[in-house]
């Protein structure tokens, strides 16, 4: 704040464009801005639809739906608090492949479950939810480390602000 506290607005935007622009030659920056941007959408997405998918598409339960928020819950406490100390040493770049195969079957199960397939589908969001719960540290730790120190406050700003347009017309 205190940098840009005496800069005109234009001057502001101007500095945002220049940024911008670098980044958008910078492959590195752009593939971890991509990996979080999509992982975002993916959550956002699975957030809103996912009751619906059980109760209208395959038609669960209403008991059966109750209990998915807590079972991603667990299944994502149990990644962080078990296996994530362990992936602080492997390659972060192979853990995050890892997470993302992982969230990417969890839905192709989600996706190709018959109705009233319950083990398919609670495979499936375990494997999502676990997929992303290993998967979203490693992304954003990938974005912090491709952005250089010096604007990393102003990009992220940039990010988020352009991250939360985007989504906010589908209720995020």
């Amino acid at each position: 704040m205190k940098e840009s506290k005496n800069l005109r607005f234009r001057d502001v935007l101007a500095e945002y464009r220049d940024i911008v622009g670098a980044l958008r030659k910078t492959p590195s920056t752009m593939f971890a801005f991509l990996i979080v941007f999509f992982g975002n959408i993916q959550m956002l997405y699975n957030r809103t639809f996912l009751s619906l998918l059980l109760r209208e598409g395959l038609q669960f339960p209403l008991a059966l739906i109750a209990v998915v928020p807590a079972l991603t819950s667990a299944m994502k406490m149990l990644i962080y608090v078990f296996i994530m100390p362990g992936l602080g040493r492997v390659n972060p770049s192979k853990a995050l492949r890892f997470g993302l195969a992982c969230s990417a079957l969890g839905i192709v199960l989600l996706i190709a479950a018959p109705v009233g397939g319950i083990f398919m589908v609670f495979c499936g969001i375990l494997l999502e939810s676990g997929g992303f719960a290993i998967a979203s540290p490693f992304a954003d730790a990938l974005l912090a480390n491709a952005i250089d120190d010096k604007h990393r406050a102003k990009i992220v700003s940039i990010f988020n602000t352009l991250l939360n347009g985007f989504m906010s017309p589908f209720g995020y």
